[in-house]
């Protein structure tokens, strides 16, 4: 069965890039883009860092950047104060949750590695921000039209856990045109839960995950094959910087997340991918998802969320 499930992924692919292509041909016509519609294309994008004071990178961040980060990081501080707005990872054994996340006992003794938030959609400040971030990813990057997909806001907790899922290293076996945009809401260090990537000492290009075919086979990274990369002219680097430093990113890079060691870390993650009509507000219910949605749609023209446990979410 497994070359089924191959050929399957690579046809997942296929539709993403001929979908992207009608993308960016319905973008030059409606925006005037100069360059032709197939100008610009975010394969092999690999990753990019922006420090809050940077401009002229990549993309160009609003004036008031900082000022969104901070109404973000206050919004998203006060909700995962309680219980009621957050899922634990992994999951907590308790039949009464209290009202309060620092009374969880699984957090108090350090075994929570992370918390999500539920509810994402009304965040101060997250509407303003995409409105900015996106139409420069639009313009400069994808050269098409885009929506946010997901909206992902998690806290890395301190834990003395050994690392599992997202914190050891993988793929994430995505099609190529869907990017993510990562934004730290903390200060970060190497004892606050870094994003860590393997890229080569000389260019500094990240290594891409290997065989890219969504849904087929297992993207986690062993160890060894990490030790081989090392031994060979690769580097695993780790992003440090303040709040507000961004991280863009083609998440089929070779990636993982670090435990929290000292100090929480609190993120925002944006989901992208390119579509063929111009979405506004970029974050809506009708096309953008979270942790209980599917990782990414089959259909690439398929904007509509879908839930995790709906069995036809394959079809």
């Amino acid at each position: 069965m497994r070359p089924v499930y191959y050929m399957r992924g690579k046809k997942i692919l296929w539709d993403y890039t001929a979908h992207y292509r009608k993308a960016r041909q319905v973008y030059a016509n409606s925006e005037g883009a100069t360059g032709g519609p197939l100008a610009g294309t975010v394969a092999g994008f690999g990753l990019r860092i922006l420090f809050p004071e940077d401009r002229g990178v990549c993309i160009d961040l609003p004036g008031n950047y900082l000022e969104l980060i901070e109404r973000i990081r206050n919004d998203v501080e006060s909700r995962f104060e309680h219980c009621r707005n957050c899922f634990f990872f992994p999951k907590l054994a308790l039949d009464i949750i209290p009202d309060k996340t620092a009374d969880v006992p699984a957090v108090r003794n350090q075994e929570v590695i992370a918390l999500q938030l539920k509810n994402y959609l009304d965040i101060d400040g997250l509407h303003d921000l995409c409105f900015a971030i996106v139409q420069e990813l639009e313009r400069k990057i994808y050269r098409s039209y885009v929506i946010v997909d997901k909206v992902f806001v998690h806290r890395t907790a301190v834990c003395h856990q050994i690392p599992q899922a997202s914190w050891l290293w993988h793929y994430d076996n995505h099609p190529r045109e869907i990017l993510k945009v990562l934004v730290y809401l903390t200060d970060v260090d190497e004892r606050s839960a870094p994003l860590e990537y393997l890229r080569s000492t000389q260019s500094s290009r990240p290594v891409p995950g290997s065989p890219l075919a969504p849904l087929y086979g297992d993207s986690r990274v062993a160890d060894r094959v990490i030790g081989r990369y090392l031994e060979n002219g690769f580097e695993c680097h780790k992003v440090l910087g303040p709040r507000g430093t961004m991280i863009i990113f083609d998440n089929n890079i070779i990636h993982r997340g670090n435990l929290a060691k000292d100090t929480h870390r609190d993120v925002l993650i944006l989901q992208v991918r390119p579509a063929t009509f111009r979405a506004r507000p970029y974050v809506n219910p009708q096309w953008t998802g979270s942790f209980p949605h599917v990782a990414f749609s089959l259909k690439p023209g398929d904007v509509s969320p879908r839930i995790k446990s709906d069995p036809g979410y394959l079809t």
